[in-house]
């Protein structure tokens, strides 16, 4: 051994005795993960829906809108469009889902539609479902009534929580998602007080020094508050008019129950709220939702008697009539009209389905235009069986197209029988596929699928698709050029080679109206199509998946929820002092992109601008061997911090553990001095470089062993 050895073994031994302790230091920095969380809690009273998009018809003003539905359950928003929902809408206007959807281009998804059906558990009462006061006044409230724990609201018939009066917000006006509680103390003195300090506000809204010198209230004076808040003591109150009581003149009478008219002042509404005294005008008083027999009968000198037994005066048997097919009355069946086929319900269906399949699907009697001879000819007729996903004529169930059993799609015209109908494609070069329905002139959908395993077209949001299109107008996936009918389907998408999966989908075209679609393919330039990869061809417009990318590249996304335009997020970089932490990447959702981070500790700073949570969002990093890094979202309230997470250097850069087991000490030293002795450092070169001038020597020595002395 030459003199240096010694040298560097004494300087070991003297650090041996200096450090009694272990020597080990432990990679901190690159072996705990920091974790915090940092929850901000906003109370949020009502959060209302948020909006579908633009191209809708609006409906009929007709003065104030209900508010008394609950939209919670819709998840489109129409209040610039007339209502706030689709069951709003029924409650406002009586148009039903089904209208909506097909007269006014409405998407009514998750709504309760109360208008599309009778409700199933009337009477068992819970006001639950499609229930309301109009269809099942046994279990549902009028409008302005309340139920137990709320209260009405100061400004119109809202019904508001009475757990918000004196709950430290202010519920000081009428709001289009609030309420005003200022009747109520000033809402329990959340709205404050307009009087100087020291003295308190009376229940009239003047100031004095203390509640005793306060005015009397009426009632204090045994008086009786009026209709038109005067103060009658000792004598009646004015006569009030209808239109004084609230009521509306011009409704008495017309065969319609008006709540706001059902009063003595309105002469309860002509009549129209009792079945003992309504009569047809404008209206039918035999309306399940409008009439007479579904409302209450406040008049004292009427009643709803009649409507038990079908015996009121504006039904055809309360005359001592009996009613007709089409709804007129008769004395008897024979002087009744002749209906024929065109006057049932069957008639709008016989294009595309047999007199059987219109029973069976939707309940109508079909027998006088099986008489007529107007219904088409079964396949059983025929000595076939009928296909129930597309009403085919086969003559084997085999034969019937599903996913596993599709058909072949073709470059231009494809026909679809009316029913959820399911194609094949292969695609040999890469290129640019284009599916359109445009010209259908019907409610469609359009899917693109990778494998039959990945197809759920019957529950939202319909499976693991790569494309899908509802109504053009709204698609990321292209603009239709020709499309003039809103609920037809487009869908422009570059795709690489492979075999794919097509349905044509017509779940809105209750008729099931057969209609045509167009396929078009277009070549492609596979490649790598993301600029920050190192093997990125600007030519390429198909990604085939083979970019690759430099060391310290990461691959951020946020994506898969709803309302991204509220999300935002900052990546920061944590600083050495902790206190100037610095923006490494902003963005919202969705976002798919990537970042070259440095070695250090990082963490998410995430926002939500509604306040209600990211609503199903993600923000995920993965590195560049697939390995996630952080998952983060906002379960709810309005900002998150995620925990801090390590970026390590891709090698160990100079850190002094040179035989890699995360530990400085006494052996990496040795390590050093063997291959000084071997005369070949370069096998210690990445970790032992302590002090980075390029070069292993006694002064990278020197340098670790200070390290292992502080």
């Amino acid at each position: 051994m030459n003199r240096l050895f010694y040298f560097i073994l004494f300087s070991i031994l003297l650090i041996s005795n200096l450090c009694s302790n272990s020597l080990d230091k432990k990679f901190d920095k690159y072996n705990k993960l920091k974790l915090q969380t940092i929850k901000t809690e906003v109370q949020v009273k009502t959060t209302p829906i948020k909006a579908h998009g633009p191209n809708y018809r609006s409906l009929p003003n007709i003065g104030a809108q209900s508010e008394t539905r609950d939209c919670e359950n819709c998840e489109f928003d129409y209040t610039e469009y007339g209502s706030a929902c689709c069951d709003s809408a029924w409650e406002d206007f009586l148009i039903t889902c089904a209208e909506l959807e097909a007269n006014y281009g409405w998407d009514c998804a998750g709504c309760d539609c109360p208008g599309d059906g009778t409700p199933d558990n009337c009477g068992d009462g819970n006001c639950t479902g499609n229930e309301d006061y109009y269809n099942c006044p046994e279990d549902c409230n009028a409008p302005g009534e309340c139920d137990a724990g709320f209260v009405s609201d100061c400004a119109d018939d809202d019904c508001c929580p009475e757990g918000w009066i004196g709950d430290g917000f202010e519920d000081c006006e009428d709001q289009a998602y609030g309420c005003d509680l200022t009747c109520y103390s000033n809402d329990g003195g959340d709205c404050g007080s307009a009087c100087p300090d020291g003295e308190v506000e009376c229940w009239d809204g003047s100031c004095a020094v203390s509640d005793d010198d306060c005015p009397l209230t009426c009632e204090e004076q045994g008086g009786t508050v009026c209709w038109d808040g005067s103060c009658a003591i000792g004598e009646d109150c004015p006569e009030a008019g209808c239109t004084e009581a609230g009521g509306v003149e011009s409704w008495i009478s017309d065969g319609y129950c008006d709540s706001s008219n059902n009063n003595s002042a309105c002469n309860w509404d002509g009549g129209d709220c009792c079945g003992s005294t309504c009569t047809n005008n404008t209206y039918d008083c035999s309306s399940t939702t409008t009439g007479p027999c579904v409302n209450e009968c406040l008049d004292p000198n009427a009643n709803d008697d009649c409507c038990v037994d079908n015996s009121c005066p504006f039904t055809c048997e309360g005359q001592e009539l009996i009613t007709c097919w089409d709804g007129s009355c008769a004395e008897n069946e024979t002087e009744c009209p002749e209906a024929n086929c065109a006057d049932t319900p069957c008639s709008i269906y016989l294009s595309t389905l047999t007199c059987p399949q219109i029973e069976e699907l939707y309940g109508h009697d079909c027998s006088i235009c099986e008489e007529e001879g107007q219904c088409p000819i079964t396949c059983e007729d025929e000595g076939l069986i009928t296909c129930s996903t597309t009403g085919q004529c086969v003559d084997s169930e085999d034969e019937c197209n599903d996913c596993d059993n599709p058909d072949e799609a073709v470059e231009g015209t494809n026909n679809s029988d009316g029913y959820d109908q399911y194609y094949t494609f292969s695609v040999t070069e890469a290129g640019f596929l284009t599916l359109s329905s445009a010209g259908a002139g019907v409610d469609t959908k359009l899917y693109l699928y990778a494998a039959c395993e990945d197809v759920d077209i019957d529950n939202y949001p319909y499976g693991d698709y790569i494309a899908y299109n509802d109504d053009w107008s709204s698609s990321q996936f292209g603009d239709c050029p020709n499309c003039d009918y809103f609920g037809e389907s487009y869908v422009y998408i570059g795709v690489p080679v492979g075999e794919y999966v097509i349905v044509s989908s017509d779940q809105y075209n209750s008729a099931h109206a057969p209609f045509s679609w167009t396929l078009s393919f277009d070549l492609g330039v596979e490649g790598c199509t993301n600029p920050e990869a190192e093997n990125y061809n600007p030519e390429s417009n198909i990604d085939d998946g083979s970019c690759e990318f430099a060391d310290g590249t990461f691959f951020i996304t946020c994506d898969g929820g709803s309302y991204q335009s509220e999300v935002s997020w900052d990546l920061m970089n944590v600083s050495d002092n902790g206190l100037d932490d610095i923006i490494v990447l902003s963005g919202g959702a969705p976002f798919n992109g990537t970042v070259t981070l440095d070695p250090g500790d990082y963490y998410l700073n995430a926002i939500d601008s509604w306040g209600d949570g990211w609503n199903g969002n993600i923000w995920t990093i993965i590195d560049d061997e697939s390995n996630e890094i952080l998952s983060y979202t906002i379960e709810e309230g309005s900002e998150g911090t995620s925990g801090i997470f390590t970026v390590e250097s891709g090698g160990c850069e100079g850190n002094g553990d040179v035989n890699g087991d995360e530990i400085i000490n006494i052996l990496d030293v040795l390590t050093i001095v063997n291959a000084i002795n071997d005369g070949d450092t370069s096998t210690v070169l990445e970790c032992g470089d302590a002090n980075g001038d390029g070069v292993v020597n006694i002064l990278d020595i020197v340098a670790i062993i200070n390290w292992i002395l502080e």
